[in-house]
């Protein structure tokens, strides 16, 4: 009896898991692959037999039925997303050597077959590090021609340790705001005083020549203590964009390493709010502003997770997202506003004659005439995809199609173990790239199937939202260079091909990126002349 029931219970597990994996099949192929084709026909076949020969006396099928349970777990946590025909093989050569040394058939046979499979997972793993060489054009030299396109707005930037501990641009952090028009030549120069790990300047969100992106190992040299570089861009695009190093960013921004850009249409009257949420920015600011006055606030995330702003006293318009201008927005009042890790929000309003606050995440940031106090969050976010007039229809055609699919998987990195965050099955820089041609309409798919969220930031280009979970926006056009991904989470994204180059595109979540969520961006023919080794460590 005991026997019936034990498998009783496997059959209805067995089933239950089926379910399941057709229930997840609902929200797309990529987040079943490897187990609609590998793990459930490892489960499901022996549980087959199983039931066929359920009167006979053998065990064979159940431990059949056990081993291929075990061999799914194998599956999920290192096979994963895509799996490809080598690994597939080498997971039914591992279950069914462990099949034979349990019932005892054919030891030699088994003990072979299990040692080939378990040298040929890591061999495999370990060749897919080395990548082949690419042939094309260096994609360096694509920077600003030396003549100025306009009057030129000239900055310096000098990276060094503080006495705090933290490190900084000009002995401050965050580092001075970089300001210029609309029309501006930008030029900026970079020094590096004493950060022995190096230091770059990228420039989020903003489409800069290849050359001047300021990704070491992609499109520079990092700059080591002593070492200088020269970045020049064209102004053309106004709007709040920020900057930061490149060159061991997961721990540069976290120490200090990052400032703002704004980018003037126009001068603006009124009065003017930077706010970062970052760890280093702490406690509340107060000013007096008089009633009537227009006030706008930039709102910058230069952290690695997502957060919570809410404008108490007010009503107000979110008028741009990631430096981008909003169709006809509407005044809100009442939601908080999420912003994903490198996202920039800009929020204007007419200064009432009473007191306005602003709180991140619960904690008092801002109070405009009168001192800042603690915001309640308790509020429903603003959902942008409804939010504005909306504007012309989104493409229908495109020119070529990206699948990117975000997950954690057991991967080596840098020649051991561990828990990595992947794109497509792999970790950078083997990271399978994204190859798109000059003046092409890409669209990408980014499935995230991890347990966390990954606010996604293609350098170079912004990307229009088409879809979440298969829902189009219904208000303003929503142009993004820094967009969350939810767990479970589908985006469909649009990106103009239009600035040349190899680009990196990353979780700015900083610390996935280090542990290996990045991929390149690579326009045909092009290819980059730096490399991740030595001094290079982007992440």
């Amino acid at each position: 009896m005991a026997a019936i029931a034990v498998t009783a219970a496997a059959l209805g597990l067995t089933a239950l898991r089926v379910l399941l994996v057709g229930l997840l099949a609902q929200r797309g192929w990529a987040f079943v692959q490897e187990k609609a084709l590998l793990s459930l026909p490892l489960l499901v076949l022996p549980a087959i037999a199983v039931v066929v020969f359920a009167r006979r006396t053998s065990v064979l099928p159940a431990i059949a039925a056990a081993c291929g349970a075990v061999a799914g777990v194998v599956v999920t946590l290192v096979v994963g997303y895509p799996a490809t025909f080598f690994n597939s093989v080498i997971v039914v050569a591992l279950t069914v050597a462990v099949f034979l040394l349990i019932i005892g058939y054919r030891r030699p046979v088994a003990v072979g077959l299990l040692v080939a499979a378990l040298l040929a997972g890591p061999g495999s793993a370990l060749l897919s590090t080395f990548t082949a060489p690419l042939h094309g054009v260096d994609a360096a030299p694509l920077r600003l021609a030396s003549a100025a396109l306009g009057p030129v707005s000239r900055f310096e930037l000098t990276a060094s340790r503080l006495a705090s501990g933290a490190w900084g641009f000009n002995a401050q952090t965050p580092g001075p705001v970089l300001r210029a028009s609309k029309g501006d030549t930008v030029e900026v120069l970079l020094r590096n005083t004493d950060i022995e790990e190096g230091v770059t300047l990228h420039f989020h969100g903003y489409p800069v020549p290849n050359g001047d992106d300021g990704t070491a190992g992609v499109t520079q040299e990092a700059v080591m203590p002593g070492q200088q570089f020269v970045y020049r861009f064209a102004a053309d695009k106004a709007g709040t964009f920020w900057y930061h190093t490149h060159q061991v960013s997961h721990a540069g921004v976290k120490k200090g390493l990052f400032g703002a850009l704004i980018i003037q249409e126009r001068p603006e009257p009124g009065e003017e709010v930077l706010i970062f949420a970052h760890r280093l920015v702490t406690g509340a600011a107060s000013r007096q502003v008089a009633a009537g006055t227009p006030v706008t606030l930039r709102l910058i995330n230069a952290d690695d997770v997502t957060h919570r702003f809410l404008l108490t006293g007010v009503s107000w318009r979110l008028s741009a997202v990631d430096g981008t201008d909003l169709i006809d927005p509407g005044p809100v009042a009442g939601k908080a506003l999420r912003l994903a890790a490198g996202g920039r929000y800009d929020v204007t309003f007419t200064m009432p004659e009473g007191a306005v606050q602003l709180g991140v995440d619960g904690q008092p940031r801002l109070g405009l005439s009168a001192p800042a106090s603690a915001v309640e969050m308790g509020v429903p976010d603003l959902d942008l995809f409804g939010y504005g007039k909306p504007g012309t229809a989104a493409p229908v055609a495109f020119d070529r199609s990206h699948t990117v699919v975000l997950d954690r998987q057991l991967r080596l990195m840098g020649g051991l173990p561990g828990y990595a965050y992947t794109v497509n099955g792999r970790t950078w820089p083997q990271a399978p790239e994204l190859i798109v041609r000059k003046g092409e309409l890409v669209k990408l798919t980014v499935v995230n199937r991890d347990r966390e969220a990954h606010p996604m930031h293609p350098h170079g280009h912004q990307v229009l939202v088409l879809s979440r979970n298969g829902i189009a926006p219904t208000g303003s056009p929503l142009w993004m260079d820094s967009y969350e991904v939810l767990p479970g989470e589908t985006w469909e994204v649009a990106l103009r091909a239009d600035n040349p180059g190899v680009w990196m595109a990353h979780c700015h979540n900083l610390k996935h990126a280090a542990q290996g969520m990045m991929l390149h961006i690579r326009y045909e023919g092009l290819v980059p002349n730096y490399h991740h080794h030595g001094d290079n460590h982007p992440e």
